[in-house]
């Protein structure tokens, strides 16, 4: 197969990022007194000193004013038992928190339970880049790590377990 870096269909981009296998994770905000929550596969570690994360959301999200900088969200890494609540958070619109089992930090930002870990952050940049908004955000806090949990991953279209690991 060979590559033309000149012509190419948005479809045949958009197949091609996702053949890249990510972590899903649901970040928490609140806006007007409101909680929030999307799901994003655009989630990266960005800095150790200080500890910085970025995670990208679509220009036409009406979520993005819960980002503006200062304001604080979490990030919760989803284990492969939380599908149900990447599928939740990725419906456009407000989405019911009925269901979800959560606990709000000092700052009224809620951490899903049973996450494999959540980053309490407050938003320090934002740089926004073709049709996407890249948040920064520096790290406040991190929940204890479940380290027998298995990350949910998003491949093709599809959410995946790890399966077992081979060493």
């Amino acid at each position: 197969m060979s590559i033309d870096s000149l012509h190419f269909r948005e479809a045949q981009f958009k197949e091609a990022m996702g053949s890249l296998a990510s972590g899903v994770s649901v970040v928490t905000a609140r806006h007007e007194n409101e909680a929030i929550g999307i799901t994003v596969s655009s989630f990266a570690s960005l800095s150790l000193l200080p500890p910085l994360i970025l995670f990208c959301l679509d220009l036409k999200s009406k979520s993005r004013a819960a980002f503006a900088p200062r304001k604080s969200f979490a990030v919760n890494l989803l284990c492969d038992q939380q599908k149900h609540l990447a599928q939740h958070f990725a419906q456009s619109g407000k989405k019911s928190w009925d269901a979800i089992a959560f606990e709000e930090n000092k700052l009224g930002v809620r951490i899903l339970k049973k996450s494999i870990v959540s980053l309490a952050c407050t938003v320090s940049k934002q740089h926004k880049s073709g049709d996407h908004i890249i948040i920064i955000g520096k790290v406040d806090a991190v929940s204890a790590v479940d380290k027998n949990a298995k990350p949910l991953l998003y491949f093709r279209r599809h959410y995946h377990d790890l399966g077992g690991i081979t060493e």
